[in-house]
């Protein structure tokens, strides 16, 4: 019986040939897109119309075309760090490292919304209840008025604490501080 010994270049071989021989074609599943070029995003933001992305430095874009083209839509934001965005059925919010600022005009244009949070970092916000509430370093805030004046609505029990996520569910404010989940069902009141 003769004894087949089997070499680099055997093995090598004979991989190319089944390769050749049962081609598999490969096709990328991600696609580059024009922008926004060289900048970390922090979100995403989709109000029906355009699709938006907060940055860390350099406000907001949006695009028209689900993410294939960008444009600037940061006026009155510029060089500031986007962190959230939601929106009602008149102004878009942005939550940034400079408190929170709203468009009316599917941002176009920016104005400060933010007396009570002007040196809080929004890091998320949310609707219900009928107010705006605003998830910062310093715990949560709540407007009743659209961002135009912000109260604390800690509830005494979220002082200092880091609020990163939150969400409005069946009459519940859930936020998540410092590694724990929250729920009030009274809007943070105490």
């Amino acid at each position: 019986m003769k004894k087949i010994i089997y070499t680099p270049l055997r093995t090598i071989t004979a991989l190319l040939i089944f390769q050749c021989c049962f081609q598999i074609t490969a096709n990328a599943q991600w696609v580059k897109t024009s922008g926004p070029p060289g900048i970390n995003v922090n979100n995403f933001f989709n109000n029906g119309t355009y699709l938006f992305a907060g940055t860390s430095a350099q406000g907001a874009f949006r695009s028209v075309n689900s993410g294939g083209k960008w444009t600037a839509a940061n006026t009155g934001i510029e060089n500031t760090e986007v962190l959230s965005f939601t929106q009602d059925e008149t102004y878009m919010y942005a939550g940034t490292d400079k408190g929170v600022f709203r468009s009316s005009d599917n941002g176009n244009t920016w104005t400060a919304a933010n007396s009570g949070v002007q040196t809080q970092r929004v890091y998320a916000m949310v609707l219900g209840g009928g107010f705006l509430f605003a998830g910062t370093g310093n715990g949560v805030y709540r407007s009743a008025n659209q961002g135009s004046t912000w109260t604390i609505a800690n509830g005494g029990a979220l002082d200092y604490t880091n609020i990163y996520a939150m969400c409005y569910v069946n009459n519940l404010l859930i936020v998540e501080g410092d590694n724990y989940l929250f729920k009030s069902n009274n809007a943070g009141n105490k």
